[in-house]
């Protein structure tokens, strides 16, 4: 027998409909099934099954659906670390399979980025962890480029998720702009794992050992709808990607990534803390580079980023950057060029070209000048002839000083642990400045001298006058720049 009731009720903002419907059966099943979604509009329907017989039998399935837009809220506890054996790893069903099995599984779901969300979160967990516990297979169905990987990273826009192992720490989390803690970043410390960041841990989380981590300025997220961050400790598939420079791998990598409210896309304050990896420590001097990776040139890039500081509290380097992508601390010998992420840009090569032509045109005018007044005795020096080569002069000078710390700061390096300026580049600092100021205030003399010569024309000022001038110029250009030492 069966019996079956219906129930309507309709208001503004909802429609119910209940049905129950009750009958025999000689089976026995026991299940349960719930899956969420939600949007800002909702027309929810129940509906529920009993079906009784003598061995005590329920079944019960429960579904709310919703309209177009929908955000599913899915969290998981898998780790690829829980095998016993330590070279095998646990599949997403907790299947242990050897590392080359588990790379080539999790390979080919990034590859193909036909899963869902919490399908590709687990595939970036499991290919870390599967490379880090073997060697890397180059097998081109068992590798993936980073490209696919911080592609794979992106697509996790749609849930809440949070992967812990021993080799990396993925977090994926939409933002809730109206709470007090929100999500800023992430950080991992070798031996103990990952853990987000948020207002409420930043201090406490940074002001200890930390082998790397990442913190977006707040303010940067306001126009951010979910964030994405995941920091791989020993990355392996990012050794040797470089092909075009001599630039090492330091440090762990920090991937990050985000979704907008809207299609406008501005700067990303991210800042950045790396420790020195012993894997990856350099076997000579070494000058270190806050860097990303520069997928489309195959390359490791400074563009955007400062220039790391050493904080020897913690033994780490610290730098920001103005966007988003993978990261890490990066290495170079301390004899190449461009220590510290300094390169010669076209408007420094520009501007020590010109300079250098400008003292080749001065000294030609000084030395003929002198030249010919010394070959013919009929003519001598006379204080009108000297006020363009005392002007030339200290223009050389500066020029001379200028060229000379440029070269010294773009070709010297300081000890891998040093942060203030090197001596030679304060010294020769210094000495431009005097001449910068000494040059200006010479001009401005023999301005007013040649004043004094077209105003007062008889008697015509003398010699005297001018040196008493630059006497003065040097006394003001010293005081300035004594007293710009003694800060």
């Amino acid at each position: 027998s069966s019996s079956s009731t219906s129930t309507s009720t309709t208001s503004t903002t909802s429609t119910s409909t209940t049905s129950t419907t009750t009958s025999s059966s000689s089976t026995s099943t026991s299940t349960t099934r719930t899956t969420t979604a939600t949007s800002t509009t909702s027309t929810p329907t129940t509906s529920t099954t009993t079906s009784t017989s003598s061995s005590s039998t329920l079944t019960t399935f429960t579904t709310t659906s919703s309209s177009t837009t929908s955000t599913s809220t899915t969290t998981t506890g898998y780790t690829p670390d829980v095998c016993s054996n330590s070279s095998q790893v646990a599949l997403p069903n907790g299947t242990c399979v050897s590392s080359g099995t588990g790379q080539e599984y999790s390979a080919g779901i990034l590859n193909t980025g036909n899963g869902s969300s919490v399908d590709l979160a687990n595939a970036l967990s499991l290919y870390v962890a599967s490379v880090n516990n073997a060697n890397m297979s180059r097998d081109a169905n068992s590798t993936v480029s980073i490209s696919i990987i911080e592609d794979s990273l992106s697509k996790l826009n749609n849930i809440s998720i949070t992967l812990r192992s021993d080799t990396s720490f993925l977090i994926a989390q939409p933002l809730n702009h109206s709470s007090n803690d929100i999500l800023l970043g992430a950080r991992f410390q070798r031996g103990l794992g990952g853990a987000s960041v948020t207002n409420s841990t930043v201090d406490p989380l940074l002001n200890s050992n930390t082998s790397v981590a990442a913190v977006i300025a707040e303010q940067s997220l306001l126009d951010v709808k979910s964030l994405q961050m995941f920091i791989i400790d020993k990355p392996t598939m990012y050794e040797n990607v470089d092909k075009k420079t001599n630039k090492s791998l330091a440090s762990s990598v920090v991937m990050g990534s985000v979704q907008r409210v809207s299609s406008e896309s501005s700067s990303m304050n991210i800042s950045l803390y790396f420790k020195i990896s012993p894997e990856y420590q350099p076997n000579v001097s070494a000058t270190y580079l806050c860097s990303f990776y520069d997928i489309s040139n195959s390359r490791w890039n400074e563009t955007g980023c400062t220039n790391p500081l050493f904080n020897a509290a913690f033994d780490r380097y610290e730098c920001s950057c103005n966007h988003l992508t993978s990261f890490a601390l990066i290495w170079l010998p301390q004899s190449q060029l461009g220590s510290y992420g300094r390169t010669m840009r076209a408007a420094d090569i520009a501007s020590l070209v010109f300079q250098s032509v400008s003292i080749v045109c001065f000294l030609i005018v000084i030395i003929h000048s002198v030249t010919i007044r010394a070959m013919n005795p009929l003519l001598k020096f006379q204080t009108n002839n000297l006020l363009p080569l005392i002007s030339s002069a200290s223009t050389t000078i500066l020029f001379i000083f200028y060229i000379a710390l440029g070269m010294t700061v773009y070709t010297q390096t300081p000890s891998e642990k040093e942060t203030k300026c090197f001596l030679s580049s304060s010294v020769l600092m210094f000495f431009v400045y005097f001449f910068l100021i000494f040059m200006f205030c010479t001009k401005t003399s023999i301005g007013y001298f040649n004043y004094l010569r077209f105003v007062y024309l008889f008697p015509e000022p003398k010699l005297r006058q001018l040196y008493s001038l630059l006497i003065i110029s040097f006394l003001v250009s010293i005081t300035w720049v004594s007293f710009a030492a003694g800060f």
